[in-house]
């Protein structure tokens, strides 16, 4: 019991010692985590000559890809062309198969009835 308490009244003594750090005055607005976000991102979009063309082509086919999920692949065919090479098979979530379309470095998989009526967009990645 005297341990504690002689432990407990060094504490304060330490504490009491202890030098308060300055306080911080600032005129500016605290930054909270919106602002930070808005502040680490770039103001203005990154022109051909800042980055690789390839990463730029890239980024888009991907960006444009995944504003097609649960799309027709003709509207998509339609804003990317055809793509350089496709693969399917038979799908494990139903009768109709399973689509991978190449795009370069983007693989956008697709779901294919299995009477061919409609093919729909399911997602798309880069392939790293």
């Amino acid at each position: 019991m005297k341990k504690l308490a002689f432990l407990l009244a060094a504490l304060l003594l330490l504490s009491a010692c202890a030098t308060p750090a300055e306080p911080v005055v600032t005129t500016e607005a605290p930054m909270t985590e919106a602002t930070v976000m808005v502040t680490e991102q770039p103001t203005e979009a990154p022109t051909e000559t800042e980055a690789a063309p390839s990463e730029t082509e890239e980024a888009s086919v991907l960006d444009i890809a995944l504003t097609f999920i649960d799309k027709s692949v003709e509207e998509l065919k339609a804003v990317l062309g055809e793509p350089d090479d496709t693969y399917y098979e038979d799908s494990c979530s139903g009768d109709g198969d399973d689509g991978f379309l190449y795009y370069g470095d983007v693989t956008v998989f697709t779901y294919r009835e299995a009477d061919g009526s409609a093919e729909t967009v399911i997602d798309a990645e880069r392939n790293d």
